[in-house]
């Protein structure tokens, strides 16, 4: 196997010299992992679910959960580039499309933490492993665990020092 080779991507070779800096900014692939909310109005998806399962069996109807997949998966087969990586300072193409995804028990908002970790009520209490991901992130999440604690970590010590400075400036 040639040097830097991977069975599941192809080093990218052509790199737009603006772009061949995003490996030394995000050595691993969890530097480009982003966590964001966005409202989206569903009922026009709604409608044309209910045209399309007209006359369905229940068990065979096709859910908003499919259309998001197909959604994805079109968007990672008309743009190609959308579907690439970070390992080892190297930019890669994937050969392939693969779809994860975990599945949350109940829609609530009233997890045990907030997004940095801390814990709601318990002052200074901050969760910094796996136990605050809603379920296996699958092979080899080491990774993103020890990216996940070291951000945090990062958050917390910047949380404690800003209320130390309020507290020398009050």
């Amino acid at each position: 196997m040639p040097l830097f080779a991977r069975p599941d991507a192809t080093p990218v070779a052509s790199v737009h010299p603006v772009r061949r800096i995003m490996p030394f900014l995000m050595p691993d692939k969890n530097g480009a992992f982003v966590l964001f909310e966005q409202h989206v109005d569903a009922e026009p998806a709604g409608r044309f679910l209910a045209e399309l399962n007209a006359g369905r069996p229940p068990e065979r109807c096709v859910t908003l959960f499919h259309l998001v997949l197909r959604a994805i998966g079109v968007a990672l087969t008309e743009f190609p580039r959308l579907n690439r990586f970070v390992a080892g300072s190297r930019l890669y193409q994937r050969n392939g499309i693969w779809l994860a995804f975990s599945a949350k028990q109940r829609l609530e908002r009233d997890g045990a933490t907030d997004p940095s970790g801390a814990v709601h009520g318990i002052e200074g209490l901050v969760v910094a492993d796996a136990s605050v991901l809603p379920s296996s992130i699958g092979v080899n999440p080491q990774e993103t665990i020890v990216a996940m604690a070291l951000r945090n970590a990062d958050r917390w010590l910047a949380t404690r020092a800003a209320a130390r400075r309020r507290a020398v400036g009050a």
